[in-house]
């Protein structure tokens, strides 16, 4: 059993690493990417016999149960028990992976990806009275 938490801990990481790539090289599909590798971080669960939380990177979570508030942090972390779990049962969402969700969803990061896949040409950038030596 530990040997396929540790395969899908290598994948969701290859994963994350893999999007990252995708972001700097403008790959069509690292939006999607991202987006996928978001999913497993909007939702912490804990019970009495079972736990579940994985975070990678920055977190905001917002906890419901025996404890409400909320947690802010960086660190990579991933917890999957279950039998004789100590602590309160527990609901939380990541507040920082739901935003980051709802960004890579919206028209401002596509547009901002679809400038990343065609950038301006050096005419562009220069001007045109510059280019044409006036």
């Amino acid at each position: 059993m530990r040997g396929v938490l540790l395969a899908g801990a290598l994948l969701y990481y290859s994963l994350l690493g893999g999007s990252a790539v995708f972001v700097l090289r403008g790959r069509r599909r690292a939006l999607r990417f991202l987006a996928w590798a978001q999913l497993p971080q909007l939702i912490v669960l804990q019970t009495a016999h079972f736990k579940y939380q994985l975070l990678s990177g920055i977190y905001l979570l917002l906890k419901l149960g025996a404890w409400t508030g909320l947690e802010v942090g960086v660190m990579s972390n991933f917890t999957l028990r279950w039998g004789a779990v100590s602590g309160d049962a527990m609901v939380g969402v990541n507040l920082a992976a739901l935003a980051v969700l709802w960004y890579l969803g919206s028209p401002a990061a596509r547009r901002r990806f679809e400038a990343m896949q065609f950038p301006a040409r050096p005419l562009d950038q220069l001007g045109e009275s510059r280019a044409t030596g006036e």
